[in-house]
């Protein structure tokens, strides 16, 4: 079994965690992400898993192929509908919102730009609201209060917070989670390409997005608000 994966991708990371939580071997191939060159003929995503014959390009069906075959308790029968409801919410509506705000700048004028980044913004912001004054606040974990792959799924983009200089100071509870997580000795493992990148002399994250992309967020009171520091708009 190949696992195709770059170290410091967060979608990789949700694939990892789990692995090295349910304790299965894979043989690692670690992708350049800037030549985008595969020795298969697949779309250029990652994590990409090989295994008996079957070719696997979404973080999400990796993790439930992966926990349906080795019976983890990470993927309860049980709650298999609850799991793959969360991790859907998870691809359709966080991710595609929070990449907006920190993935490169779509070309287009001043106006529009700013319009398309503030819907995208004030999305993400109720979705995390949701997330933190719902779920989150009557138990520990995305489906209950044990950990499974919805948590595998989710945690690294959420763990991106201090990466990216993101506050989740107005979200207690999204917080704690994501604290608990970073308590667990795989996620050090896991992540340990990401911290030291972090940590490097003269790193800055949006280095590799345009040095005009600096957003934080912040929230105030029951509505939603954030501040848009760039140098671009």
């Amino acid at each position: 079994m190949k696992l195709h994966y770059h170290p410091v991708s967060p979608a990789c990371h949700a694939v990892l965690l789990f692995c090295a939580e349910a304790d299965i071997a894979y043989e690692p191939v670690v992708v350049d992400s800037s030549s985008r060159e595969r020795s298969f003929d697949v779309r250029t995503l990652m994590p990409t898993l090989e295994a008996d014959g079957c070719v696997l390009d979404n973080a999400a069906d990796i993790l439930r192929h992966l926990a349906s075959g080795f019976g983890s308790s990470l993927y309860p029968g049980h709650l298999h509908e609850s799991i793959d409801a969360r991790m859907a919410w998870l691809h359709a509506g966080f991710y595609r919102d929070f990449g907006s705000l920190v993935g490169p700048a779509e070309p287009a004028s001043e106006t529009t730009g700013v319009r398309r980044l503030t819907g995208r913004r004030d999305q993400m912001l109720q979705l995390l609201m949701a997330l933190d004054r719902g779920t989150l606040r009557t138990q520990r974990y995305l489906v209950g209060d044990s950990m499974t792959i919805a948590d595998c799924l989710g945690a690294p983009i959420f763990g991106l917070d201090e990466l990216l200089d993101i506050r989740l100071d107005h979200f207690p509870n999204v917080a704690r989670w994501i604290a608990a997580l970073r308590r667990r000795p795989n996620w050090k493992k896991v992540h340990a390409p990401s911290t030291a990148l972090a940590a490097a002399p003269g790193w800055d994250w949006r280095s590799g997005y345009g040095a005009s992309q600096r957003r934080s967020l912040a929230l105030s009171g029951s509505s939603v608000s954030s501040v848009i520091d760039s140098d671009c708009w």
